[in-house]
């Protein structure tokens, strides 16, 4: 062996993990952002759609069937608007009680299944 060998090994060993380390950052880097296009895709925000014109879309959808009155939609959409430039979430869009609602469908399924 050569006398530099130790410390020439030593210094290929961190150079080596740097490297590995940096490739694993970009592998996951890279399937976090496959993964947030798939995502964009499925809930219809792909194809260059922001979600104001998808929740606009949206709205105005729910008029089309007859769901919402255009009044309604007007004012909808300002709130939307207003809740945007200010930054706060009015919460208008949550599912209120779908937890509570599956812990119930839960125990009656396992209610039914143990009849069974």
């Amino acid at each position: 062996m050569f006398p530099f060998s130790k410390r020439y090994h030593s210094d290929d060993d961190g150079q080596l993990a740097r490297k590995l380390e940096e490739q694993e950052r970009e592998l996951m880097q890279n399937q976090e952002r496959e993964d947030f296009k798939r995502l964009q895709s499925l809930h219809g925000f792909d194809q260059g759609r922001n979600m104001n014109r998808q929740s606009d879309a949206t709205l105005f959808q729910s008029v089309q069937r007859g769901n919402m009155s255009a009044v309604d939609y007007h004012e909808k959409r300002i709130m939307l608007k207003m809740s945007e430039k200010i930054g706060v979430d009015d919460g208008s869009s949550a599912t209120r009680g779908a937890a509570q609602t599956n812990m119930i469908i839960s125990d009656i399924f396992n209610l039914f299944c143990k009849q069974i």
